[in-house]
């Protein structure tokens, strides 16, 4: 076998090997990598949208506070027309706040809410161009109780109104909501759990921070939270390309969207999923993995979260994702790892392949000089005495040898050091012509 060929094998040897040692124990550990990476997906998706829905409460109470001071300094204003522009600022802050509301301890009420597609199909009255709308509702002691009304305003640009309208108010008293009566008990803000809005048919979470005039309760300030706006948030921090997030209420009431999800809705990925199979399945607040498989054989990563205490202390967050998202992410990325290294073996070949046939010509010649050499100086051992051109032929072979073996250090030297090792001159110097 040539030099080149065994220097080339030798070092690809000293450089596959260790690469397809590194490779095997890659595949090898294939099934830890899958499960880390659901693992880390399912726990991140959680944390994400347990901060998302955090952050959504944190800046609706951020509001309402402001607003309930503002009340609570000037509580005959909260019953002037003037009053719906701070609500309506109030309500600027996210889209997620579907109305803002002050209501007192007399009954009266005043009100600043978003106009959507469902408010304008719960009531016919909404003129089709109304984006906001304002109501009020006067105390108790203003009208008898079957005589009270709505007075409704309706707004396309906020404050030019465009339409008005009334609504019977017999029966509406939001001092028997929970959360009025929890703010009013506690002295705190109040969280209630998720509730039919009857103005838009969709779920709620109301929230209530007092008012207080002197030290005193005198009413509070209340925001509905629209369960479907923080489905939107949910919707962008996903385990995977096809999971999907929903919200579990007391009594394992799901919440998805609009609307609340009953327990035998079929799952949208599998038609032998249910919502109920989901719930049974998990562990309560646990962000534990666990898998379930339909019975059409496909098979789903589950994991839930309890909300934190300050957005509710009944809802928590469940992730459902399929295997088949994960399978086709870790087999992208061992590809993604076979490509870069079957890259980085040929590189290295090609560079492996010139430094052996540069290293192997340098030994050849450090090998062809050692010869000459040898050869030499055999000449004068037989000879004894040698004539004057064997004594030169000799110097000669020492000299190259000697270059050969400096130039396996210096390349600078190769050509430049052309000094006779036997007697000291520089007699091999090239003459310029």
């Amino acid at each position: 076998m040539k030099l080149k060929n065994m220097v080339l094998f030798s070092f690809l040897c000293m450089f596959i090997v260790p690469a397809a040692i590194i490779l095997s124990i890659r595949y090898s550990t294939t099934d830890k990598i899958y499960e880390g990476l659901i693992e880390n997906r399912l726990n991140d998706a959680l944390e994400a949208n347990e901060k998302a829905a955090e952050s959504v409460f944190e800046v609706s109470r951020g509001v309402m506070r402001v607003v309930a001071e503002a009340a609570g300094m000037n509580v005959p204003l909260t019953k002037t027309e003037a009053f719906n522009s701070i609500l309506w600022q109030a309500l600027q802050a996210g889209t997620y706040i579907d109305s803002i509301y002050i209501s007192l301890e007399d009954g009266y009420h005043r009100e600043v809410a978003r106009v959507g597609d469902q408010r304008r199909k719960m009531d016919s009255m909404i003129p089709f161009r109304t984006k906001w709308s304002s109501g009020v509702i006067k105390s108790f002691k203003e009208f008898d109780g079957r005589k009270r009304k709505w007075k409704f305003k309706y707004y396309k640009k906020f404050p030019r109104m465009i339409a008005q309208g009334f609504q019977s108010a017999l029966g509406y008293d939001v001092r028997l909501l929970k959360h009025y009566v929890g703010a009013k008990k506690t002295g705190r803000i109040f969280n209630s759990p998720p509730v039919m809005d009857p103005q838009t048919n969709t779920y709620i979470i109301s929230i209530g921070i007092p008012i207080m005039e002197k030290k005193k309760f005198v009413g509070f300030v209340g925001a509905n939270i629209s369960l479907a706006s923080i489905d939107e948030f949910l919707n962008k921090n996903k385990a995977s390309q096809n999971s999907t997030t929903f919200i579990l209420g007391n009594n394992d009431q799901a919440f998805k969207g609009l609307s609340s999800v009953t327990r035998a809705r079929i799952f949208s990925l599998d038609d032998s999923l249910t919502i109920s199979n989901i719930i049974e399945a998990r562990t309560k607040g646990s962000k534990r993995r666990l898998k379930l498989e339909s019975s059409n054989g496909n098979v789903y990563h589950v994991s839930s979260s309890l909300l934190p205490g300050n957005v509710s202390k009944e809802l928590e967050l469940i992730i459902v994702a399929p295997d088949s998202d994960f399978f086709a992410t870790l087999q992208k990325y061992n590809q993604n790892v076979w490509l870069a290294s079957c890259l980085v073996v040929i590189v290295g070949a090609v560079v492996i392949y010139l430094f052996s046939g540069w290293l192997a010509s340098r030994i050849q010649k450090v090998t062809f000089a050692l010869k000459r050499t040898k050869d030499r100086t055999s000449l004068l051992r037989i000879s004894g005495v040698g004539s004057p051109r064997e004594v030169v032929d000799f110097q000669i072979a020492s000299s190259e040898l000697h270059r050969e073996l400096i130039s396996l250090v210096d390349d600078e030297k190769e050509d430049g050091d052309t000094l006779c090792i036997v007697c000291g001159t520089k007699r091999f110097e090239k003459k310029s012509p």
